[in-house]
């Protein structure tokens, strides 16, 4: 049986070679044809090659690889492998696309090397290189099998190798369960799978992180709603945003990172994931490749360099880490990072505003779409929230536990609310200018009243009782008389003695005519004589609002009233009850203008220079 299998593997060969030419042209493949060493696709714009490829000069073991066709042999950028796990002898094999719409890689004539594993009944595939470096392998659309669309079985930008170009996904597709991610070549000259993964991790926030095997190198931080990723704003760079668009899609289906040449330009770009643990970008500018970036660059882009709960700043080569506000060094046990120094309660509403890379979003949750006021009471809420944050279309974040891996740049970084212990500033601000205004304001009350009182009792000392009546329409001010009806005495309006025990009670009268109170304007109260004692009564008599009138008169109760002359009725009030309800209404102002300060904002933010 084996002996047959081998006979008919090479019976297939045998008739592939028959039927192509040797030197193969063109970007594509049609079914029966086949590629052998030497012989290459061309993409239609010339830009990219397929072929074989040996990345040892002199050697005979290879792969099958695209590269740009701007380089020389010996300076090929290989950005695409098919069998990065095995590699071939160059000498004895060939890539043959059979009529059942199949790519397989033979080594020796009979092995597979590698393959596609794709099939189709219909007679019309065809595997064509693209001017965008994607190898599609397609079948023509429709019932009959002579539609004008047609259907991707299957395409290398699917299968990243170690090179991102504009178009390809760098990802996760949750329909096929498909991942997108660059790994790179185990050295300069060995491309099989290398140590380094640059790969979208979707726990929490998606963001893509940079692994040595099972080890965090770098993290790009989450995509923001500024077109980058919060940890790499090199992305921003005027000669790389004004030819490229970067994209992030996340949605039920799938999850990806890509990025598109914009309209007009037609530079070349490309990222690579290489053999050194470096993530870089690389443009084709001036017949050469030129540098932009790399990540991790700098000692704050390794990953939690600093341990938890602590900022890293790269300064003129230098790198120096800070605790948080609220936090402090951890003891000297092992662990790197910072603590609280005192427990976060579910109370505390104190909250710190830093600028800077967005922590680990692996303990994080996205929330929705909201307000950053209502985030801020999502969070608050929460015992277990100690930092919430606006990231991009994921609208409210929010962390639980330690806050992982986070850097200040010169330029760039995203805005991110940590809890700290204790109430918010601005109620401690609210109350800090409420309780001084209502004491300040009580203390002119009593002085008020105080001043009022002596000046009454010393006219009243002055005139005595046979004087103690004003001339004319004054005649129901008077000075009160020892022992009328008790301790309730009738006093007029700015003549009674607070600091009197016996002192109880006042009287008030309701005038019936503005116009006859304007008639005692010359008038005087007391002797005639100059000197102490000449007390304007306009200027003494002072004036309610009918609501503190008739809460001190007991709603006019006819137990209150004295008695009625020419400006109306007098009743009698008790001077305690007169005061209480002036402090009552001094007491709901003041709440009054505490809650106006409260709507002014949730809560005072601290911002630290980052």
């Amino acid at each position: 049986m084996a002996r047959m299998q081998r006979f008919l593997f090479q019976f297939l060969n045998i008739l592939a070679a028959i039927s192509i030419v040797h030197c193969q042209s063109g970007d594509s493949l049609t079914p029966n044809s086949s590629l052998r060493n030497g012989q290459s696709l061309t993409s239609p714009g010339g830009i990219f090659q397929l072929g074989f490829f040996t990345p040892i000069s002199g050697s005979v073991q290879g792969y099958i690889a695209i590269w740009y066709n701007n380089s020389s042999v010996t300076e090929r950028k290989v950005v695409w492998i098919a069998n990065r796990n095995q590699s071939v002898n160059t000498s004895t094999s060939i890539l043959n696309f059979t009529s059942h719409g199949n790519l397989i890689l033979f080594d020796k004539g009979t092995d597979v090397s590698w393959s596609t594993g794709t099939s189709t009944a219909q007679n019309s595939a065809q595997l064509q290189l693209k001017d965008s470096g994607n190898l599609v392998l397609t079948v023509a659309g429709g019932s009959d099998g002579n539609g004008g669309s047609k259907e991707t079985l299957w395409q290398s930008f699917d299968h990243p190798s170690d090179t991102l170009l504009p178009g390809m996904r760098l990802g996760v597709d949750y329909r096929t369960n498909t991942l997108w991610q660059l790994v790179s070549w185990k050295s300069v000259t060995n491309p099989s799978p290398g140590s380094y993964a640059f790969k979208m991790e979707t726990r929490g926030v998606p963001e893509i992180f940079l692994w040595n095997d099972s080890s965090k190198i770098f993290r790009t931080g989450p995509w923001n709603d500024k077109g980058s990723f919060s940890g790499n704003p090199r992305m921003k760079n005027r000669d790389i945003s004004s030819q490229l668009e970067f994209n992030f899609v996340s949605n039920s289906s799938m999850v990806y990172y890509s990025t598109q040449y914009k309209v007009g330009w037609s530079v070349l770009t490309r990222a690579v994931m290489n053999a050194s643990g470096q993530y870089e970008r690389w443009n084709w500018e001036s017949g050469g490749w030129l540098h932009f970036w790399s990540v991790p660059e700098e000692d704050c882009d390794r990953y939690a360099s600093c341990g938890r709960n602590s900022i890293c700043t790269w300064d003129y080569s230098i790198k120096s880490c800070d605790c948080l506000e609220g936090f402090a060094p951890a003891p000297k046990n092992g662990s790197l990072g910072c603590d609280r120094k005192k427990p976060l309660s579910c109370a505390s509403n104190r909250v710190l505003k830093v600028i800077a890379k967005l922590p680990d979003t692996e303990n994080a949750t996205i929330r929705g779409l909201m307000s950053l006021g209502a985030c801020n009471d999502v969070c608050t809420n929460d015992c277990s929230c100690v930092a919430y944050a606006l990231v991009g279309e994921n609208g409210c974040v929010t962390w639980e536990g330690d806050l992982l891996d986070l850097r200040n740049f010169p330029d760039g970084g995203d805005v991110l609310y940590i809890r700290l212990e204790g109430s918010s500033r601005r109620s401690k601000l609210v109350w800090e200018i409420a309780v001084p205004v209502f004491l300040a304001f009580l203390l002119l009350c009593i002085v008020f009243f105080w001043r009022r009182s002596r000046a009454g009792k010393q006219d009243c000392n002055e005139t005595g009782p046979e004087t103690s009546s004003v001339r004319d329409d004054t005649s129901l001010l008077t000075c009160p008389s020892k022992g009328d009806r008790g301790d309730c005495r009738s006093l007029s309006p700015m003549a009674f003695d607070v600091s009197d025990s016996r002192s109880r009670t006042m009287t008030m009268t309701m005038t019936r005519s503005r116009s006859r109170s304007r008639s005692i304007n010359s008038e005087t109260y007391g002797p005639s004589n100059e000197g102490a004692g000449r007390l304007d009564i306009l200027e003494a008599l002072p004036s309610y609002d009918l609501s503190t009138i008739k809460a001190a008169t007991n709603d006019f109760s006819i137990d209150n009233k004295l008695g009625e002359g020419g400006f109306g009725v007098v009743y009698m009030v008790c001077v305690h009850m007169f005061l209480a309800s002036q402090v009552i209404f001094s007491f709901l102002m003041t709440i009054n203008l505490v809650r106006k300060l409260s709507r002014m904002g949730v809560s005072v933010t601290m911002a630290r220079g980052v």
